[in-house]
This record gives structure tokens, C-alpha cells and sequence, in this order.
């Protein structure tokens, strides 16, 4: 999975870390330290450092077509959907396609 949710001791969503934004945690350290103390220095890297805060989220009765407007129009690759703040799955920009693939595979 390249999206996980950060909760927190409520289970409620205060962020979302990424392959991305750990890519990125990776990069830093390794051009910035020798190589011996590269795995020193990436264990003092912490969530909150590197995850996306401020998530912007759906709803389960959301439309498939407002996620796919909102992941397009921000350049995001996932939503979290949520309820009551906490988070219950994640769609991402390849179950959009999937799901319009599969619709265009049942029409006649």
C-alpha cells in the first residue's frame, strides 16, 4: 500500500504518510550523511516530520466521481474516506480507474 493513515490515541485521522513523503525522508539522510550513519540518522526521523497533515478526506456516500475531481484538481493519488473523523478505507486514483474501467466494461 503506498497511502497509510496516522491516527491517533482516538483513532482519529491527523495525517497521512506516503511512499512519497518517505522517499523523501530517505533522500535527505542519504545525501547529507556518510554511509555508516545513515541508518543511525534515519531512525531519528519521525512520522510527524514526514507525513502530509491538514488530509483532505471523503465520505463513504461520497460520489466516486467528486473523489476523482478532488484527486485530480489537487494532484493527490488517495482520499482517505472517513466517519466521525475516523478513518474506515482509503480510495485511491487506481480504484477510481478500475471502477470506470469496469463501467465502461459493462455497457453494451
Amino acid at each position: 500500500m503506498r497511502h497509510r493513515p496516522v491516527i491517533d490515541a482516538d483513532r482519529r485521522l491527523v495525517g497521512l504518510v506516503t511512499d512519497h513523503d518517505l522517499r523523501q525522508a530517505l533522500l535527505g539522510p542519504a545525501a547529507e550523511e556518510p554511509a555508516g550513519v545513515l541508518v543511525e540518522a534515519l531512525g531519528r526521523v519521525r512520522v510527524n516530520e514526514v507525513m502530509t497533515w491538514g488530509v483532505v478526506t471523503v465520505g463513504p456516500a461520497s460520489e466516486l466521481r467528486q473523489a476523482a475531481r478532488i484527486m485530480r484538481e489537487r494532484g493527490l493519488g488517495a482520499l482517505p474516506v472517513v466517519t466521525e473523523g475516523r478513518v474506515i478505507g482509503i480510495v485511491t486514483a487506481t480504484d477510481v480507474i478500475g471502477a470506470l474501467v469496469g463501467q465502461a466494461a459493462r455497457r453494451p
